[in-house]
């Protein structure tokens, strides 16, 4: 299989599985809207997720993407050991990187929320 139709593949089968997690968010929507209604359940919910959710928007759908496919190509071109390395390279990096993430997450998760859901932590029973 040649380069183009294996990127072209594994492009098919990103796009595919967007419109798949898609349909699979709105179907766990109605579940959580079932299941909770309107209450505060919901509200701690629909907060919490609203942090990875706009990450996901700003690295996961399409800017790392439309950034390492072409280069990967471009180095699966000069040769594969060379392209595998550098996605080794990414992921080592991503890794690091989201584990600091993730760390500096939970050290300061009042002020996100403050910053993400005004008005979130002025209702005492939202604190339990």
């Amino acid at each position: 299989m040649s380069a183009h139709k294996h990127v072209t593949k594994a492009a098919g089968i990103v796009g595919l599985s967007t419109v798949v997690t898609r349909i699979l968010g709105f179907i766990r929507d109605m579940v959580i809207a079932l299941a909770f209604g309107a209450g505060m359940e919901a509200d701690a919910y629909f907060v919490a997720f609203r942090i990875p959710s706009m990450l996901r928007r700003l690295v996961g759908e399409g800017a790392l993407t439309v950034a390492f496919i072409p280069v990967f190509v471009e180095e699966h071109q000069q040769g594969e050991e060379r392209a595998w390395a550098l996605a080794h390279t990414v992921v080592t990096f991503l890794l690091i990187f989201l584990i600091g993430l993730s760390l500096a997450g939970i050290l300061f998760m009042p002020s996100i929320v403050r910053v993400l859901a005004p008005g979130f932590l002025d209702i005492p029973e939202n604190l339990r």
